[in-house]
């Protein structure tokens, strides 16, 4: 694992010393695979390098010494090939207030939409509704003309997925054994389901 480092975060002034490195911006790269993050420095004691003075070794010693090394090669392992994965250490943020509230509404409308849906274990009837033919007749209770309408078919039957499904498994001699599992489709739409709906169930976003 090789560290690059990509940018030095400071502070201008501070106790006499003037652009105090506070933070170090790095990727680390294993093989194809590379992470980036971002530790935070402590605060100089009684040993201070002035900026214009700092070398590359230097910065990648303070690196080195301060970074969590393990937690950076599980990063590392997580990652897909030749793709960055956000990671940081020792740095918070705070999300305004506007920010939350448009992400809040996002995800509250996401969810309206998601329960909107059909449970796929009960599928759907037909739906039949009455659409007017654009012909009108004289109505013989109230004797004023009225629309046409005949029943129409808007929405086909949805029929149910079945509850479980047959896996066959294998073993190592290639003999076939099967079991009955609970469907996939259902439990995935299950709990998508539920998330959805614990998100209506707190409101909506103030």
């Amino acid at each position: 694992m090789e560290f690059t480092i990509n940018k030095l975060a400071t502070t201008p002034f501070s106790e006499g010393m003037s652009n105090i490195v506070k933070g170090i911006h790095w990727t680390a790269v294993e093989g194809v695979k590379q992470v980036s993050g971002y530790t935070k420095l402590s605060p100089p004691k009684e040993i201070f390098t002035p900026f214009e003075s700092l070398q590359e070794s230097t910065v990648k010693n303070w690196l080195v010494n301060t970074v969590d090394l393990g937690r950076v090669e599980r990063a590392l392992l997580k990652s897909s090939v030749g793709l960055d994965t956000p990671w940081s250490e020792g740095f918070s943020y705070e999300e305004p207030e506007e920010v939350r509230l448009e992400r809040e509404w996002y995800e509250y409308n996401k969810a309206v939409t998601r329960l909107e849906r059909y449970v796929l274990a009960e599928g759907l009837p037909e739906l039949w509704e009455k659409m007017p033919t654009g012909e009108e007749v004289m109505s013989e209770e109230t004797g004023e003309m009225e629309p046409v309408t005949v029943d129409t078919l808007v929405r086909n039957s949805i029929e149910p997925l079945p509850a479980t499904v047959e896996i066959t498994n294998y073993d190592e001699e290639g003999n076939a054994s099967t079991e009955t599992a609970p469907n996939p489709e259902i439990v995935s739409d299950n709990t998508e389901r539920a998330e959805a709906q614990a998100i209506v169930d707190k409101g909506e976003p103030k």
